[in-house]
């Protein structure tokens, strides 16, 4: 099991995140699975024992996507939080008027909301 949760765990998020696209959806779909990483996994799984088999695969696949995107999502809940405390941030700090204050506020806040709005839309 250590070794197939090794390569499990190896895989970059590109690779996993492709596997459930091009292969996964269309397995639940269709019932035909094609050579990519569940099978590799279902292959390191009968190495220890053949008395596993493809569920077990999938099950392990389908625990490090949840993991992994659980993670990314953590990530991307703090980074709105993180800058739309930093949009209020610009705006009390554009509210107070110090002669000479020559940043530009406008443009620092356009681009945060601006980036607040592109994660968001990673959570949907």
């Amino acid at each position: 099991m250590n070794n197939a949760q090794a390569y499990v765990e190896g895989l970059s998020n590109e690779v996993l995140f492709e596997e459930w696209r091009n292969q996964y959806l269309s397995w639940t779909k269709t019932g035909v699975l094609e050579d990519g990483v569940i099978r590799s996994i279902e292959e390191k799984l009968n190495a220890m024992d053949e008395s596993l088999h493809i569920h077990q695969a999938e099950q392990m696949f389908k625990d490090e996507c949840t993991k992994r995107f659980a993670r990314m999502m953590a990530t991307v809940n703090q980074g709105v939080i993180k800058y739309a405390a930093t949009i209020e941030t610009l705006k009390e700090n554009q509210s107070v008027k110090v002669p000479g204050d020559t940043y530009d506020y406008e443009t620092d806040i356009k681009n945060a909301k601006e980036f607040v709005r592109d994660l968001k839309s990673l959570k949907k």
